[in-house]
């Protein structure tokens, strides 16, 4: 199957919602609770799932890293310009650059054009913003809006549990072995499934 009859669907699926959307079909709670449905359920499932059947080495390790220093570099740079520019002057626009939905967009997009099969690269880049987000992106947000510390609730979000319980289960290679019960194969299959509701809910 080629990649633009994957594509095609998807649009038409996105239209579809945008037209929805703008006939009222759904309540504005309804989309609320969807998004959060996302964030904490589904996204961090097909996170999991991602890791879960990922075989780690120094390579892959390496890209994560590089994602990280790269969110660094654009939280940096919007700090400069910030500062630079003048005509800025947005209190926003420091954590600007670094802010985009690469968790809630580009990965159930991505597997859902090329499948699960495939979503190694883009997981591992994945992992390295998660990391970003939660170790300096929401800290530095409170830090600079609050003027307080970091709450230890931006280090525990759904995201990163299941980021870090898959990376575990990757690295230690627990899904074969949990796959060999009939119990933890469905539970493995269950979280899989549940990953997969999250392109339909976007």
């Amino acid at each position: 199957m080629s990649v633009l009859s994957q594509v095609i669907p998807l649009v038409l699926l996105i239209a579809l919602g945008v037209i929805l959307q703008r006939l009222s079909f759904f309540e504005e709670v309804s989309f609320k609770r969807m998004q959060s449905l996302m964030l904490r359920v589904t996204i961090p499932c097909l996170l999991f799932t991602a890791f879960a059947a990922m075989q780690f080495g120094q390579g892959q390790l390496i890209v994560s890293a590089g994602m990280f220093v790269f969110m660094l570099a654009m939280m940096l740079a919007g700090l400069v310009l910030y500062r630079v520019l003048p005509v800025i002057r947005h209190d926003f626009f420091p954590f600007f650059l670094s802010t985009f939905g690469f968790g809630t967009v580009a990965f159930p997009v991505f597997v859902e054009i090329f499948g699960m099969e495939n979503a190694a690269p883009m997981a591992l880049l994945g992992m390295g913003h998660e990391i970003f987000a939660a170790g300096v992106f929401i800290p530095a947000l409170h830090i600079y809006y609050n003027k307080s510390g970091a709450k230890l609730s931006a280090f525990l979000s759904p995201a990163i549990i299941m980021v870090a319980l898959g990376a575990i289960f990757g690295i230690a290679g627990l899904a074969p072995l949990i796959s060999a019960n009939v119990f933890g194969a469905g539970l493995l299959e269950t979280i899989s499934r549940v990953g997969g509701m999250t392109l339909r809910l976007h």
